[in-house]
């Protein structure tokens, strides 16, 4: 019965993560032109749009614990109602995040100003990083240990694809590195090596 359960909230939350990212995919459609977009361009404006869906669903979860149950994989609502406080930052901080990258690709297709595109990246960044340090005393032993591994994975993977991409550019092997490419290495590695450490430590699994 309890892996029926189980399995029924994993449909579930894959449905309404496929509706959110449909929606939230579809959006940028109506003000930039993907089918002329470039690689890196493209890559950067997926994960802008993967930070956004995540962030909203995080937020979802953290104002109202009875839907982040059904959304997000935790066991019940008090669990939820237990980390509303940096659930709810890190729905900020990934909000600011995606639109932050977002913004930069729409003034990339001449939708917004380069101006408001750089103003808005910036805030993003330092909205994220007032988020951390005011956030950070909630975090227990276990957060802690996530996020330090996490940063180091990180670290690790941007800095090892930085350096050898670098190498094989200054021999002619491939394309110099362009800076939305660096743009979206920097901004896609935490969130993946996050995703490699939770799934490590067996958070992914249907709870």
């Amino acid at each position: 019965m309890a892996s029926q359960i189980k399995l029924r909230k994993l449909f579930l939350q894959t449905a309404l993560g496929g509706i959110f990212g449909g929606t939230a995919a579809s959006i940028p459609v109506f003000f930039i032109d993907m089918q002329t977009m470039e690689l890196d361009a493209l890559a950067l404006l997926t994960i802008g749009i993967i930070y956004l869906v995540i962030g909203v669903m995080c937020g979802l979860g953290g104002l109202e614990p009875n839907i982040g149950a059904k959304l997000l994989n935790v066991e019940d609502t008090e669990e939820l109602l237990e980390q509303r406080t940096i659930l709810l930052g890190s729905s900020g901080s990934m909000i600011m995040t995606g639109c932050g990258l977002i913004a930069v690709i729409a003034a990339d297709e001449g939708t917004i100003s380069g101006l408001w595109a750089i103003a808005l990246f910036v805030a993003s960044v330092i909205g994220s990083i007032i988020i951390y340090i005011v956030q950070r005393k909630h975090y227990d032993e276990l957060l802690n240990a996530l996020g330090t591994e996490a940063a180091a994975l990180a670290f690790y993977m941007i800095g090892s694809a930085m350096l050898l991409w670098s190498a094989f550019a200054a021999f002619g092997f491939v394309v110099p590195i362009t800076p939305f490419a660096l743009i979206a290495m920097t901004a896609g590695g935490p969130m993946v090596s996050t995703f490699i450490v939770a799934s490590r430590k067996g958070m992914m699994t249907p709870r």
